[in-house]
């Protein structure tokens, strides 16, 4: 029995694994103003470009000069 968890418990993290990585693969950048301060790495946002929207997760946010943010994220 342990032999058949552990290896349903690998499958599923090799699953997620590959589908994170798949997710992650377009990554954005961008800078926004000061009243978006609040945003922070994980929190998952809509931006639209070109009329199409995407979700995005932020990976890294950095305040910069006049309180704007820089921010890092992976659709």
């Amino acid at each position: 029995l342990s032999r058949a968890v552990n290896a349903f418990v690998f499958e599923v993290v090799a699953d997620v694994t590959l589908y994170n990585a798949w997710v992650g693969r377009v990554s954005y950048q961008f800078t926004v103003p000061p009243k978006y301060a609040l945003l922070e790495p994980t929190d998952v946002i809509t931006v639209t470009k070109d009329g199409a929207a995407y979700l995005v997760r932020l990976t890294t946010t950095k305040l910069v000069r006049n309180g704007m943010q820089e921010i890092s994220g992976v659709a």
